[in-house]
């Protein structure tokens, strides 16, 4: 394993898994007076840092065993389990055309969309940050492997450009009605 492999293998055991325990509790209350609609979790998509709005994210799982389902989409990656309910797990790394991370374990954000709950697939978190509105950029002249109808803006957090998407956009509603048909 290389060293920032290792390194970043720390960062998540030490700095993240505590953030992903907290997700629940952070969308339920408010922490020192401040909304939580301003905090996101930032994650990679191979070497690219992006980030969604913690709200729209139920929680963090690890890509388990996933069913793969023929004739589908080459970013629908299959369903999966998810304690009795059945989850359609898409890419973002296809999605997006993105090669995924070598030696990565990817993870699966859980995201409800209406009455259906998807999972999709990332190669690691960073971190949960607060970015405020004046801190994003939605008017920016920027190449973007995202398609622009899911990227929300662009941040510049730690020196580091982070693209917001809105993962509630990422699935078309012919897409998610196909899903619909496939999960049931």
């Amino acid at each position: 394993m290389s060293r920032k492999s290792a390194e970043r293998n720390n960062l998540r055991e030490e700095a993240v898994k505590p953030e992903f325990e907290k997700l629940s509790s952070l969308v339920d209350e408010e922490e020192d007076g401040d909304e939580v609609s301003d905090r996101y979790l930032v994650f990679y998509l191979g070497q690219e840092l992006y980030a969604a709005s913690l709200l729209s994210i139920m929680e963090v799982i690890k890509l388990g065993q996933v069913k793969s389902v023929p004739y589908t989409s080459s970013h629908f990656t299959g369903v999966l389990n998810l304690r009795g309910q059945i989850v359609s797990v898409i890419d973002l790394r296809k999605r997006f055309g993105i090669t995924p991370q070598g030696e990565s374990s990817p993870l699966v954000l859980v995201v409800p969309d209406g009455d259906m709950v998807l999972g999709m697939v990332v190669d690691d978190v960073y971190a949960v940050e607060r970015i405020s509105d004046d801190q994003m950029k939605s008017e920016f002249a920027v190449e973007s492997d995202v398609p622009i109808e899911f990227l929300k803006s662009v941040s510049n957090l730690r020196e580091n450009l982070v693209s917001i998407i809105d993962l509630n956009r990422v699935v078309s509603k012919t897409e998610l009605q196909n899903i619909k048909r496939i999960a049931s």
